[in-house]
Formats: structure tokens, C-alpha cells, sequence
């Protein structure tokens, strides 16, 4: 039975309050500042354009952390306010499976009054996106669906999607090209437009913010139909 080994500790039941966008800009400025630093100073050892996506994650997650958050070269992105997680263990909307694991997330450090505050935050997935890794059949099929159908991000209404892309592969070309086929395992996409994440000068950071907006099918515990989610992506340049 869904929500039967989760109590909520706050009462309400989601969705969780939107994140503010300027919140969601500080974020991507942050990621933005932990790729150009990969790029340039990378890890002892680390080659962006060989790298796996595993590697690549975990570069930018240890970076993150360790470079940007807690010497806190972005303003405004600090320990008080954020902790980043790689990999956490969450559970899907329906408890049917209890150990869905997303790249990273975000977590809010912050007075918001929510129904499962272990849930609050955002919740990014990283996927390659090239040849080899397509954005209809990798990117979105085993990445952005998750969100979709209640495995990540149930409790809040927005997500993020990261591309980790190779030339020939950027936003929004690709990207809508894969939404448009509506029976690729995106489904549902409702909008899609200019998203809050920052604009950068250098190419190789972010490639044109884009969002899309997508219906979700399922319901919670009160019978409620669980609202559209708005989902963000960002593609940084592997090359």
C-alpha cells in the first residue's frame, strides 16, 4: 500500500511549494562554476572527453562540494543553505522500490514547512548525450521518465536533467526533437521554453536553457492527482 512504511512527520501531503527560481539560478550558477573548473583544473588523473558517465558525475559531484559549496565561490551557495548528495537511496511515489538512486540532489536546507522535508530539494539526473547515448532513447527513455512516473522528485513539482554533450549534440535541437516523438518514453510534454538556469558567455559550460513541462499519472495518498512537473535541463559541453 503506498505511504505505508513512511509516516509524514510534518502532516500535509504534497506536493512540496516550488522552488523559487532564484534559488534554481543559484543552483545552476553553481554547477556552472564546478564545470568550468573540471574543464580547467581538472581531478589529478581525470579526462573529460574519455571519462565515463560514472566519473564524470562523480567529478562534478566532489567538485561541487569541495571546490565550490564550501569555499563558496558562487555567492550565495553555501553549507547553510544547501548539502549535495550523490547517488542517495529514495523511494518511488508508490514504495515500489525503495532504493531509487539520482545522480544528485540538492537538498534545501530551510524553514519550508513540507510534507517529507528528507524530499525537499531538487533532484538532478546526468546523462551522456552523443552518438552512442541518444537523447530520445538514453536521455530521456532512462532519465527524464523517471521523473514522469514518480521514481524521483514525486514531492516537488520541478527537476533537472544534466547532458553531458559531445558537438553536434546541444540544446534545444535535440532535445525537442526526442519530446516531439511522443511515444518514446517522454510522453505527455506539455511546454517547453527558456528555463531559470543562468546563461553563460563560454559555450562549453551551458548550452541554451531550456525547460519542459510534463504531465504526471499518478495520484497520492489523498486521492490528489499529482501536478505537472517542470524539468530543466542543462547540457555542458564535453568538449
Amino acid at each position: 500500500m503506498p505511504f505505508g512504511l513512511f509516516a509524514n512527520p510534518v502532516g500535509g501531503n504534497p506536493p512540496h511549494p516550488s522552488v523559487e527560481p532564484r534559488v534554481l539560478s543559484l543552483i545552476g550558477r553553481a554547477i556552472v562554476k564546478a564545470w568550468e573548473l573540471i574543464r580547467t583544473t581538472p581531478p589529478a588523473g581525470f579526462n573529460l572527453g574519455s571519462a565515463t558517465e560514472d566519473q564524470i558525475t562523480t567529478a562534478l559531484h566532489n567538485t561541487l562540494v569541495n571546490r565550490v559549496l564550501y569555499p563558496r565561490l558562487v555567492r550565495g551557495f553555501t553549507r547553510d543553505l544547501f548539502r549535495v548528495a550523490r547517488e542517495p537511496k529514495v523511494w518511488a511515489y508508490d514504495e515500489s522500490s525503495l532504493d531509487k538512486m539520482p545522480d544528485l540532489f540538492f537538498y534545501l536546507i530551510s524553514d519550508r514547512e513540507v510534507a517529507f522535508p528528507d524530499q525537499d530539494g531538487l533532484f538532478a539526473e546526468c546523462k551522456p548525450v552523443d552518438a552512442a547515448h541518444a537523447a530520445g532513447g538514453h536521455y530521456c527513455d532512462k532519465g527524464l521518465w523517471r521523473f514522469v512516473k514518480g521514481e524521483y522528485a514525486w514531492t516537488m513539482r520541478e527537476g533537472m536533467m544534466i547532458g553531458y554533450a559531445v558537438t553536434g549534440y546541444r540544446l534545444p535541437d535535440k532535445l525537442k526533437a526526442a519530446l516531439a516523438a511522443g511515444d518514446r518514453g517522454t510522453r505527455m510534454p506539455v511546454t517547453s521554453g527558456p528555463s531559470a538556469i543562468p546563461r553563460t558567455a563560454d559555450s562549453h559550460y551551458c548550452q541554451r536553457p531550456y525547460a519542459s513541462t510534463h504531465s504526471r499519472p499518478f495520484r497520492y495518498r489523498n486521492g490528489d492527482a499529482a501536478p505537472p512537473t517542470v524539468i530543466r535541463h542543462m547540457w555542458l559541453a564535453r568538449d
